[in-house]
């Protein structure tokens, strides 16, 4: 197997810290910032369609529509609680979309499940992260921060996992170049064509969980914030799903992905940041992540 996707996991690691920290700095709407940042995406990514064959695959656009959908939602919720509660709390906890991965993707691949528990160490090890995961999670209760970012993650995170899993579904109904391409043609479109609507209809503006913020959709400092964030997203999308197409299973990218808030982290360290959200009990959510992930490769 072509090593390559270790590095460009490891860039789609550093830029999804990036995207929560961003907005932690820029303190606005992420309704807006969403807008701005798939309506720029969508404009520099808009002359591939010149270099590459679209897919012919029908399921291709099926699936990158479904992921561009709920990618929509995830990255509304992601963003806009990065900042109201914090980069740090947010990648500690988003973690907690591998064992939904994991669980999902065994139905696309039941044989996986046997293979799994075969071996005593590998499944015995893959219960304890599971009651580990519970575990720490069940601590974050105790963390209002925390407790609160838990609960308005929750959907966002078992979405988040299905939209992997299509992700992955579209890239093996496609050619790399092409699938990796289109994929971020078609997911930006998608999701931009949900902020346009959202924008225009009151009663869903209420999914930004930063409505309380005032600004105008055209304010500098929205413009500047869009920018940055759409330059991260034209780092991230390409590597991440570059790195999925060369694996066998989309769980080994996540791998990388979980060192998201060691990177928070060392930020928050470098600019002397402290932290009020329970720190211990997010980091044991990402090892355990990690074990289970580790696992289904013994």
């Amino acid at each position: 197997m072509d090593l390559s996707w270790i590095f460009f996991a490891l860039v789609a690691a550093v830029s999804q810290a990036a995207l929560p920290l961003m907005n932690e700095y820029f303190q606005v709407r992420s309704i807006y910032l969403m807008f701005w940042m798939r309506a720029l995406v969508l404009i520099a990514i808009s002359p591939l369609i010149f270099v590459f064959t679209p897919p012919e695959d029908p399921l291709f656009y099926l699936f990158v529509f479904m992921s561009g959908c709920i990618f929509a939602y995830f990255d509304l919720v992601y963003i806009g609680l990065g900042a109201s509660k914090g980069a740090g709390a947010v990648t500690r906890i988003e973690p907690l979309s591998v064992g939904a991965t994991f669980l999902m993707w065994l139905m696309f691949a039941p044989a996986l499940l046997g293979e799994y528990m075969s071996s005593p160490l590998r499944s015995g090890a893959i219960l304890l992260a599971f009651a580990g995961s519970i575990y720490f999670g069940l601590r974050l209760r105790h963390c209002e921060i925390s407790r609160d970012t838990l609960r308005q993650m929750a959907l966002p995170i078992v979405l988040g996992a299905l939209g992997i899993i299509l992700g992955k579904l579209a890239m093996d109904h496609s050619e790399v170049g092409s699938g990796v391409a289109y994929y971020c043609l078609v997911q930006t479109f998608t999701a931009f064509s949900i902020y346009v609507i959202i924008l225009n209809t009151p009663i869903l503006a209420r999914l930004d969980p930063n409505v309380h913020l005032k600004a105008s959709l055209f304010d500098k400092k929205l413009l500047i914030a869009g920018g940055c964030i759409a330059l991260n997203w034209l780092i991230h999308t390409p590597s991440k799903y570059y790195a999925i197409d060369q694996v066998e299973n989309p769980a080994y990218v996540t791998v990388i992905t979980l060192t998201s808030p060691l990177w928070v982290l060392l930020v928050y360290k470098l600019i002397g940041r402290r932290e009020k959200a329970d720190i211990t009990s997010g980091l044991g959510i990402v090892f355990c992540a990690l074990i289970l992930v580790l696992a289904t490769q013994l």
